[in-house]
């Protein structure tokens, strides 16, 4: 019976192809003394062997471990990510090609918008998922020093050092941050140190780290989002495969997407409080891949794509005008990087913000509705940038 394996094995037994889905084909090859791993259309990433055993890709909240079977011969790898395992099977030079042949690209019929600027913010350690302050002066984000533990920075959106946010340290690795509309708190992820994902708030001071959700029970919690009066949250639960609602003054938790129907990711809830925006993928009892995902609004209890023919779309976020949603989408993409779009909440008026140069994700509005904070490069090398916009539409 194949079992779980770290990293034990000497380097080159674990080089090969594994097929994670339909098209999607994980590369692991060796450099040097290392371990590197290439997604299909995506750049490739460097391994770091953990201690307790499997690698981390480097840069990413993800790690893999490997299965053996007889003779200690490598068979599969899984992927661990928010709270969610992709186990893919090893595969043959020749299959691995099949399945990678180039599938027809959508043609580039949308219009890119002019007159944006990119201004790259940091320039150490490994920046992720970033959030304005309400007033728009201060930038909240994840960063990780050793590519095992992330803590929350913050930093003036006019420049200058970014420095951590807690006054002391945390005891669980914190990510996801997302700044509560009064100002005064901020929710984020944070995993322990046995593997649970929960939900926390902390002030913006950086005191008062409080456990909301998932104290004592082996979840895995997400991407929290707040309502616009600040009363309830929204979250990613990757355990049960739905998007949860809770109450912040009764404690009520309750799912308010079906598992049967849609496979979730990143959910925002709209200015007004009456649509939430998704990413997520029709549910078809297969595994869940993010990379498979595309844009969907809730509305009234009600479900549906948000563009007619849907395309790759993740990590959506409402303008605070309720007119547009900024997301995340290689769509168009010569070589797998991601660019920041723009479309309107009826599926009309798309529109390309950033360049795949940078492989810009994680996009947050200002309130001004003149900059886009936003994740840019690869690796280890992700940097917290500012996208001015020029005027948007009404």
């Amino acid at each position: 019976m194949p079992c779980a394996l770290g990293a034990e094995l000497p380097l080159d037994r674990y080089t090969g192809y594994y097929e994670l889905a339909p098209s999607l084909v994980a590369t692991i090859s060796r450099e040097d003394d290392h371990l590197v791993v290439h997604l299909t259309r995506q750049p490739k990433i460097d391994l770091v062997a953990r201690p307790e055993g499997g690698y981390a890709l480097k840069g990413t909240a993800a790690h893999i471990t490997f299965t053996v079977g007889d003779n200690n011969a490598v068979t599969g790898l899984v992927v661990h990510q928010n709270g969610r395992e992709a186990p893919a099977l090893r595969i043959d030079a020749a299959t691995a090609a099949r399945l990678e042949t180039p599938m027809p690209q959508a043609a580039r019929t949308w219009p890119v918008l002019r007159d944006t600027a990119v201004q790259v913010l940091t320039n150490s350690g490994t920046d992720y998922w970033p959030t304005f302050s309400p007033d728009g002066n201060t930038i909240v984000f994840a960063r990780t020093m050793d590519e095992k533990h992330w803590d929350l920075y913050k930093m003036a959106v006019s420049g200058g050092p970014a420095t951590p946010l807690a006054r002391s340290p945390l005891p669980v690795s914190a990510t996801r941050p997302r700044w509560s509309p009064s100002g005064d708190a901020i929710a984020f992820t944070a995993t322990t140190a046995d593997g649970h994902d929960q939900i926390w708030t902390i002030k913006s001071n950086g005191t008062g780290a409080n456990i909301l959700f998932g104290d004592g029970v082996a979840l895995h919690l997400f991407y929290p989002d707040w309502s616009p009066d600040g009363q309830s949250l929204i979250m990613l639960d990757t355990q049960a495969d739905v998007i949860r609602r809770a109450n912040l003054a009764n404690g009520k938790v309750e799912a308010i997407t079906d598992p049967a129907k849609v496979l979730p990711g990143m959910a925002s809830i709209s200015p007004d409080g009456h649509q939430i925006v998704l990413a997520g993928q029709k549910a078809t009892g297969g595994q869940y891949y993010q990379e498979s995902n595309s844009l969907w609004i809730l509305s009234g209890g009600a479900l549906r794509p948000l563009e007619r023919e849907p395309l790759s779309g993740r990590a959506p976020v409402w303008s605070p005008d309720g007119r547009w949603i900024a997301f995340e989408s290689d769509r168009g993409s010569p070589d797998g990087r991601y660019a920041i779009f723009l479309i309107r909440p009826d599926g009309t008026g798309l529109v390309q913000v950033t360049d795949y140069l940078f492989n810009a994700n994680h996009p947050v509005f200002a309130n001004d509705m003149r900059r886009l904070v936003a994740t840019v490069g690869t690796g280890e090398n992700t940097r917290i940038a500012v996208i001015e916009l020029p005027e948007l539409p009404k």
